[in-house]
């Protein structure tokens, strides 16, 4: 389960409870689950931009042989 799902469960759990979380452990806690969210979606910005959202999950090379130069 990833820490979203976790993260709703838990303030579901506490709304059945009546627990009023405190708002800066609150705030944390959502900024924490959020992170690789945000993360994926500033990459996927950065790619759309410079045209490379069509190659970003190309395999190059093969066990032996890796990678490309930095001019190709």
């Amino acid at each position: 389960m990833g820490n979203f799902r976790k993260l709703a469960e838990l303030f579901r759990q506490d709304k059945v409870a009546g627990i009023k979380p405190e708002r800066k452990i609150d705030a944390f806690m959502k900024a924490a689950a959020m992170e690789a969210r945000e993360t994926n979606l500033v990459t996927d910005y950065v790619l759309k931009i410079f045209g490379l959202d069509i190659c970003a999950d190309t395999i190059i090379g093969n066990e032996t042989r890796r990678g490309i130069s930095g001019g190709e």
